[in-house]
């Protein structure tokens, strides 16, 4: 996600199917990897595995985890931080890898967003409540961050509220949003019967979105649950 948000593999993708390619291909923003900074926040079995690929395009690699030590995260290249704020002001990508906790919760929200760069890249591979999703919103429209990649949400929200559709087809104009029906619909996120059929009946609903909502068709890519 880093690489399609970066490269804006996705608005590439659409502009050429579109047939406007040679019309808008010079307003497309693309950014490097090489020589970023890249905040993980996190460092399990997938935030180890991450910094393998960041340091691959000469990334600076700066690690948050209480619970990691200096040490081991020296060990895989990486530098260790102890304040989260230090780390969000300075990081041009920010990759989310922690469980949703009462103290995970709502961790990125506001504040947090607009002390990031306006070129920042948020990539949220945990639970969705860990970024406020109001916050979120808000910092895609008024262009506080420049883009975010994701493969969950705590969709509830959204259903709750009745937000649903409005939101997608907010996010889908703002061009800004890659993998955002994934952020429904990745059934092989989950480990449970209940999780996966609860995945199908939003992969449902959204269908009955995007055959209701043409232009949200045009900006729009979907995956189908495997």
């Amino acid at each position: 996600m880093m690489l399609s948000i970066s490269k804006s593999i996705s608005r590439y993708d659409n502009e050429v199917r579109l047939g406007n390619f040679k019309k808008n291909a010079s307003e497309i923003e693309t950014l490097e990897l090489f020589n970023k900074e890249v905040l993980i926040v996190g460092f399990g079995r997938i935030g180890k595995s991450l910094i393998k690929r960041c340091l691959g395009f000469e990334m600076k690699v700066n690690v948050y985890d209480p619970f990691v030590s200096k040490e081991i995260i020296s060990q895989f290249g990486g530098n260790k931080i102890d304040n989260l704020d230090d780390g969000l002001k300075s990081c041009d990508y920010l990759s989310l890898h922690i469980p949703l906790t009462e103290k995970t919760k709502n961790m990125i929200n506001g504040s947090k967003l607009n002390s990031m760069k306006k070129t920042a890249i948020i990539i949220n591979t945990s639970r969705g409540g860990i970024i406020n999703e109001i916050d979120l919103d808000n910092a895609l429209n008024e262009k506080i961050i420049f883009g975010i990649g994701a493969s969950i949400a705590s969709f509830l929200f959204f259903f709750l509220l009745g937000y649903l559709s409005k939101i997608l087809s907010k996010y889908a104009q703002s061009k800004k949003v890659w993998n955002i029906i994934n952020l429904f619909i990745s059934t092989d996120l989950y480990n449970n019967r209940d999780d996966l059929r609860i995945d199908v009946q939003l992969y449902t609903y959204l269908k009955y979105c995007i055959r209701n909502n043409t232009q949200y068709i045009r900006n729009t890519n979907y995956m189908t649950p495997r």
